[in-house]
Formats: structure tokens, C-alpha cells, sequence
């Protein structure tokens, strides 16, 4: 049995996955679509290129994930920011930007100087390279409609997922394995699930206010903190052949002497611990929401971001991405 399924059988009972909406065109005919979204700004220039981009299968993630998308353009707009998001992460995993620390922050502050002219309403910074032209248009279409303030937050969440890279490239210059704790606290930063699960609000359930979005931040931190650990026992094998010690099964390892499968093992045993505690803490807080509009949209947000835990488990059973590790 593999690691990914192990975890995916523990929580099937726990987490329903919301089906996904009418809007969600054929998985090929998405695909199709995301190929040619890619090769127009540059990011895949070749068949080879886009087979190992296709096998990952970003359009199935996009279903599982966001299930809720309202429209067309939605399950677009949404497959083409993951799709941005896994190939950007990629692009860590092998040098100069794995382990020159100079390297990567010059790539990070790129985005950075973007996102602050972006809120400043100053000219932001030429797109560099393919990855960044891109970025360009992902804001560009994702602020078409879109609320200040929630703009401004979804602004501020790129900023502390992109912070992350130059502090995990000195990790591993260094060879530091940081403790478990340490860890989850950047899992929560570095995994894009807190953008994530923003971009759902731009996708299907609409914007919520400030003081409802910190009220639910909870959740989550708890739906990154799960997501976080499945993706360290599938991911487990490909980030060693990489030198990437960021992965919990690693730490454990490392810091209380455990073996790979006694380690495994505890991160299974805490993703169910963490499974049973998601649905109270989302009770809890619907409790806690003011009466109004909002609530149902809040209610629907916490719904979708519960189901994405599943969504996500059930990807990692059918993405190519781990395939070869």
C-alpha cells in the first residue's frame, strides 16, 4: 500500500469531497486549455515539457479542490493559479535556487516589489521572465471584480507564501532539519493553502470581510497543518532524492531517533487526530459567525475548505507527481 493511500483510507470517513459543479469543463478539454494558457506566456515550449506538466493532472486537482467554481472562466481562472503555484515550487527543488539563498531571494523580491506597487497603485516592476509575465496576468484577471480589501489580503498571503522560499533555500544549503513544531509553523507558510483557500472566495463563494476571514483562521491553519503532513508521506521519497529535508516524516526521523516507518506512522496518527478535531472547530466557529449575509458564504467557505483536505488526499492518489519517487 502505498504511504498517500494509507492516510486517504483514514480519512475517507471523516471528510466528505463536495462534487464539483456543472461549471467544470472534461478534464482533456481543461487540459487543453491549460497547455495553451502555459505555452502563451512561455512556460512550456515543448511536448516533452507538457507531458510532464499534464501528468500531474492540475485540472483533476482543480476539481477535487475547488469544487465550487461558479463559472467557466472560475475552473479556469483557478486551475491556471494551481497550476502557477506547483510549477513556481518546482522550480526550488533544483539549483541555483535550491541552495543559493542570494539566488532565490532575487526571484522572491521580484513578486514582492510587484505586490507593493500592485497596492500602492504605482507601475509595478517588467514581468522578468515567463513565470512572472504569468503572474501578471493571474492578478490581472483575479482583480477583474475583485474587492480592495479582499485584493489587498490576497496580495498580503503571496507575500508570506513567497517569503518562505529564501528561508527554506538556507535550510538547505545548510542542511538544517528543523524540529517538528518548527516545521509545521512553515508548513503553514510555505504550502500556499492559506492563497488557496482565499482564491476559493474569488471562485465560488464570494468575498468575505476581514474580521469573519481572522475568525476563521483557525480552520485554516488546520486544513495546512493536515495537507501539510499527507503531502510529507507521499512526498516523502522525492524531496530526499532532492535533498530537501522539509518533510515531517524527515524530522521525526532526525529529531527523536524514530525509524521511516515509526515516523510515518506518527504523522498518520496525528493527521487523524487533526481530521477529528476539523469538523468540531468548524461547528464551533459557524457558532461564532454574526447573524447576516455573510454567514452563509462563510458557512459555504468553511464547507469547501473542509472538503479540499479530501479533495487534496484524493489527487495525491491519481497526480503523477510523485510518480517517480
Amino acid at each position: 500500500m502505498s504511504p498517500s493511500r494509507m492516510v486517504h483510507e483514514e480519512l475517507c470517513a471523516g471528510i466528505p469531497r463536495i462534487p464539483a459543479s456543472e461549471a467544470f469543463e472534461h478534464e482533456d478539454v481543461l487540459s487543453e486549455w491549460l497547455r495553451e494558457w502555459l505555452a502563451a506566456h512561455g512556460l512550456v515550449a515543448s511536448p516533452t515539457g507538457w507531458q510532464a506538466i499534464a501528468a500531474i493532472r492540475m485540472p483533476l486537482f482543480t476539481a477535487y479542490y475547488s469544487p465550487i467554481c461558479r463559472s467557466r472562466d472560475d475552473t479556469r481562472l483557478y486551475c491556471a493559479w494551481m497550476t502557477w503555484l506547483h510549477l513556481f515550487d518546482d522550480r526550488f527543488d533544483a539549483a541555483p535556487l535550491s541552495s543559493d539563498a542570494d539566488a532565490a531571494k532575487a526571484v522572491v523580491d521580484h513578486y514582492l516589489e510587484t505586490n507593493e506597487a500592485l497596492r500602492s497603485g504605482r507601475p509595478s516592476p517588467a514581468p522578468t521572465d515567463p513565470f512572472a509575465r504569468a503572474f501578471a496576468d493571474l492578478v490581472s484577471w483575479t482583480s477583474r471584480g475583485a474587492g480592495p480589501e479582499w485584493r489587498g489580503r490576497l496580495l498580503s498571503e503571496i507575500d508570506v507564501w513567497m517569503r518562505s522560499y529564501p528561508e527554506e533555500t538556507v535550510h538547505r544549503r545548510d542542511g538544517l532539519v528543523l524540529a517538528p513544531d518548527e516545521l509545521i509553523a512553515l508548513k503553514r507558510r510555505c504550502m500556499a493553502d492559506p492563497l488557496s483557500l482565499e482564491l476559493l472566495q474569488r471562485v465560488g463563494t464570494g468575498e468575505l470581510s476581514s474580521p469573519v476571514r481572522v475568525l476563521l483562521d483557525p480552520l485554516v491553519q488546520l486544513t495546512a497543518d493536515i495537507k501539510g503532513a499527507i503531502n510529507d508521506i507521499a512526498s516523502l521519497e522525492r524531496e530526499r532524492a532532492c535533498g530537501d529535508n522539509h518533510n515531517l516524516v524527515i524530522s521525526l526521523m532526525h529529531h527523536r531517533g524514530l525509524s521511516e516507518s515509526q515516523a510515518t506512522a506518527e504523522v498518520a496518527h496525528s493527521v487523524r487526530q487533526w481530521v477529528a478535531e476539523l469538523g468540531e472547530l468548524a461547528r464551533d466557529l459557524a457558532e461564532q459567525l454574526p447573524p447576516g449575509d455573510e454567514r452563509a458564504a462563510a458557512v459555504s467557505w468553511m464547507a469547501a475548505s473542509c472538503s479540499s483536505v479530501r479533495g487534496y488526499h484524493d489527487w495525491l492518489l491519481e497526480t503523477g507527481r510523485y510518480a517517480s519517487a
